[in-house]
């Protein structure tokens, strides 16, 4: 008789109970007229490898291969990043607000929340992320302005699917040889708190820094607060006609220190102040054979300052915007921000100064097919009858998408300084928007730039892995003594080919341009063939 109830209640523990703990739950739909939310229960984590097997154009031996190479993001990582856990109120907006966190990691390509059922009146959210693959060794030769530079790298941006970063690389550039070693963990020790830090042998000197901190890491963030340092020694180079006149040598020792507090406005909108420390000891030498003839004062700036932040949150979601084949979250809400600093001798200055830093951004979107951007930025040293590197800077972008694959840009820099050191003058050339000109071509204390672009990415996929495109652009611009010069314009025009990877942290979209100077035809060469990788497309 005991080994028959014995059986029964094996056949009810088999059959029944899940049949019990299933009618507990229903499929997910959006609560009607429910005064309150309801609340978060089970919170399942999928992490999805680089390539998706179960697509048969992603299943050949390569994309195997890539995803067994590939350490994958470990489920505490993107645990620890949610803003929500079980036994919380379900809402859409945090829900938002996490994708959006989690997708501003390199290490992740997408992110995905949703609900799925309700279980026991309890939401159970399924959180699904994919990983980008991570580790990047690269040998990368470009030409712009007429000059050529190099580099070799290692790039792990997931060590051991932790999210740590480490990057390792060697180039040669115009100016000086490089060798850079960085590390970034932006949750250190499985929390928000973050830590970077940077070392560079460089043939012209060194530098090194360090930053940690507790940043607003989302818009409810009460506090935040930061610690940072840094030494540099090198050479700056001054230009004239595009070719290096002199050398201006620095060194600089920089410490700042912050503590932020957060003040809810609305729903939306949070006003942010901070209190903090600043301190540059900055001295300039001549260097040997390249002197330059006005070589900036040795100076020390130390000062408190306090600063305030305004921010309205409004978020649009954009594909190949500034990327490739990538999701893209832009801001198109109100930024705000103002510090001031009181430099004085009283705090070991060698001048009294009030410092100014201010910058405002927003967006536009007239239509899904429509987008604007813009932002206006003010800094610099003002003291009594003197001011020192003072600029300003105005800039927009505006896009107009024809379909997915293909958008005309247009983009647009105004920027004008007063008093600037001998190293700090505005530049235009081949590095800066000016194509087909040659590198750091035009100096002075104003600056403009037009540029007018028109993009296409072709359907070819080779891989799931590769995305190609094309561009026809036309530039204009100038920059100028504003004292001693009367501005001259300069134009380019000119055509490039894109290729970008769509499966890696690191995200840099190659470029091959033809571009063909305009104007200065007897003093430049007729075509500028310009090779290089950038991170935005």
């Amino acid at each position: 008789m005991s080994s028959c109830l014995a059986c029964l209640y094996g056949l009810n523990v088999v059959f029944f109970s899940p049949l019990l703990l299933a009618a507990d739950c229903k499929p997910w739909t959006l609560p009607q007229n429910q005064e309150q939310s309801p609340l978060l229960g089970n919170i399942i984590i999928e992490i999805k490898d680089v390539f998706d097997t179960t697509d048969e154009n992603e299943n050949s031996w390569f994309h195997r291969s890539t995803n067994y190479f590939h350490y994958k993001t470990r489920k505490s990582v993107i645990e620890n990043q949610l803003l929500f856990k079980t036994g919380d109120s379900y809402s859409p907006e945090l829900v938002t607000e996490t994708e959006r966190l989690l997708r501003a990691n390199r290490y992740i390509k997408s992110a995905r929340i949703f609900p799925t059922r309700i279980c026991d009146d309890k939401v159970e959210l399924q959180v699904d992320t994919t990983d980008s693959w991570t580790l990047t060794p690269g040998l990368s030769f470009g030409r712009s302005g007429g000059v050529n530079h190099s580099a070799i790298s290692v790039e792990e941006h997931n060590l051991f699917g932790y999210g740590t970063e480490i990057e390792f690389e060697t180039s040669k550039g115009s100016e000086r040889s490089q060798d850079i070693l960085t590390y970034r963990d932006n949750n250190l020790l499985g929390d928000r708190y973050t830590f970077n830090a940077n070392y560079q042998d460089n043939s012209d000197g060194r530098a090194y820094g360090f930053s940690t901190g507790l940043p607003f890491f989302q818009f409810a963030s009460q506090y935040a607060w930061n610690v940072s340092a840094s030494s540099t020694i090198g050479e700056n180079a001054l230009y004239e006609g595009g070719k290096v006149t002199s050398y201006v040598g620095r060194e600089d020792h920089q410490f700042s220190s912050y503590y932020a507090w957060a003040v809810s406005e609305t729903k939306n909108s949070v006003n942010r102040y901070r209190i903090g420390w600043s301190f540059l000891d900055s001295k300039t030498f001549e260097v040997l054979n390249h002197p330059a003839s006005d070589l900036p004062e040795d100076a020390v700036y130390s000062s408190p300052y306090v600063g305030w932040q305004y921010h309205r949150q409004n978020y649009i979601v954009k594909n190949n915007l500034f990327g490739v084949a990538v999701i893209e979250d832009v801001s198109i809400g109100y930024n705000a921000d103002i510090q001031l600093g009181w430099i004085n001798e009283a705090w070991g200055a060698t001048q009294d100064f009030l410092s100014l830093k201010a910058t405002y951004s927003r967006g536009y979107q007239s239509d899904t097919n429509q987008l604007a951007l813009w932002d206006l930025n003010i800094s610099g040293l003002f003291g009594n009858g003197t001011n020192k590197d003072v600029t300003i800077r105005a800039r927009g972008d505006w896009f107009i998408f024809h379909n997915n694959q293909s958008r005309l840009h247009v983009h647009g820099i105004i920027e004008a300084g007063n008093e600037l050191s001998s190293d700090q003058q505005l530049t235009i050339g081949g590095d800066s928007g000016l194509l087909g000109y040659p590198l750091k071509y035009q100096s002075g204390d104003r600056k403009f730039l037009f540029s007018l672009e028109d993009r296409y990415l072709f359907d070819w996929y080779p891989l799931h892995l590769l995305k190609t495109g094309a561009s026809v652009f036309a530039n204009i611009g100038a920059a100028w003594d504003s004292a001693t010069e009367t501005r001259h314009t300069l134009r380019d025009v000119g055509f490039g080919l894109l290729i970008a990877s769509t499966r890696q942290s690191t995200m840099k979209i190659g470029h091959l341009y033809f571009a063909f100077p305009l104007d200065d035809n007897d003093l430049v060469d007729g075509f500028q063939i310009v090779i290089g990788a950038e991170s935005k497309f």
